[in-house]
């Protein structure tokens, strides 16, 4: 399992980006042997799909078969990055997400920014409603957004948008981290903060 997942990784991180005969190997063989894969590799290999843009339909319906009752053995990182594997390829797995929130929920103290904002940008982009995961994500995200870099606060404002999660208390303490630091955003970045202030503004008149 290591060296299928590691394999697959290392295609994605040198920026592999088409379908071959050697991933799809990968994804026949990998999909028979999830239940050897550590939470890790089952993360990695997802992510590595994704990344590539490389459609695995069973092989993603596999790791969430997989992954769902194994949660509490998954670093929040793991978590965060099959979470955005998942919506990056359009996988939706109800129940793989839903076990998701409900443990994501209780440890996002454990979670780093970027995990954070993964985990948000991966429900909000499947719309996949967690209004528990989000209010929790707003509470811990609000106290921490000095650690969160232009692209994380840019990403998280456009979660929360997406979401259609009401989070006055987040976006009121984004702007107020983002104005002095507004020259360290790139174009991207602020487009994605400047469309979700606007989103929220209306439909809320924040």
């Amino acid at each position: 399992p290591r060296n299928l997942a590691g394999v697959a990784y290392g295609l994605a991180r040198i920026g592999f980006r088409q379908a071959n005969p050697t991933m799809d190997q990968i994804a026949r063989v990998a999909t028979k042997r999830l239940h050897e894969f550590k939470p890790q590799e089952l993360s990695n290999i997802v992510w590595a799909f994704a990344k590539s843009g490389i459609d695995a339909p069973e092989l993603f319906a596999g790791v969430g078969r997989e992954a769902e009752p194994r949660l509490a053995e998954f670093k929040p990182q793991e978590i965060a990055n099959t979470a955005w594997a998942f919506a990056r390829a359009g996988a939706m797995d109800a129940r793989f997400f839903a076990s998701a929130a409900k443990y994501a929920t209780t440890q996002l103290h454990l979670f780093k920014s970027q995990e954070i904002v993964n985990l948000a940008w991966a429900f909000a982009t499947l719309r996949i409603r967690a209004p528990d995961l989000f209010e929790q994500i707003e509470v811990e995200a609000t106290a921490r957004l000095a650690e969160f870099n232009p692209q994380e606060l840019g990403n998280l404002a456009w979660a929360f948008a997406k979401a259609e999660q009401k989070a006055p208390r987040l976006f009121e303490a984004i702007a107020f981290e983002a104005a002095p630091r507004l020259h360290e955003f790139k174009t991207q970045e602020l487009s994605n903060t400047a469309w979700a202030f606007a989103t929220v503004n209306a439909k809320e008149g924040f």
